[in-house]
């Protein structure tokens, strides 16, 4: 009875390695930019006409800030209401579909090279 080797075929690790940024991932990223600009000129909209998207979370930020010592906190892009949470949101999904298609190539067995030697 002759034992099989059975090797799991990282995306990308054939010999016509497409790199990192394959079609999946460049439709993943094309996709992740359109709707972040989506939110991005949704806040802008939103903050030229004085408008709000107030939700809880401003409501205990507004708390938490009325009893902190020291000044007031700025984010790095200011979106107005829960654009901000959204944001992250959309870029954190997209993150994980990249690394998880990636998963194998980032973190798995490594390809051997060289020549095997039989016994």
């Amino acid at each position: 009875m002759s034992a099989t080797n059975t090797q799991v075929q990282a995306c990308g690790s054939e010999g016509n390695n497409p790199g990192f940024f394959d079609g999946f991932t460049k439709v993943a990223l094309s996709i992740m930019i359109v709707i972040l600009l989506g939110i991005y000129a949704s806040g802008a909209y939103m903050s030229s006409h004085k408008m709000t998207g107030i939700g809880t979370d401003d409501v205990v930020n507004n708390l938490a800030t009325a009893t902190k010592a020291h000044g007031e906190h700025h984010p790095f892009v200011e979106l107005p209401g829960d654009a901000e949470l959204s944001a992250f949101s959309v870029a954190n999904f997209f993150a994980g579909l990249i690394v998880g298609y990636h998963w194998l190539k980032l973190f798995g067995p490594k390809p051997e090279t060289g020549t095997k030697k039989e016994d």
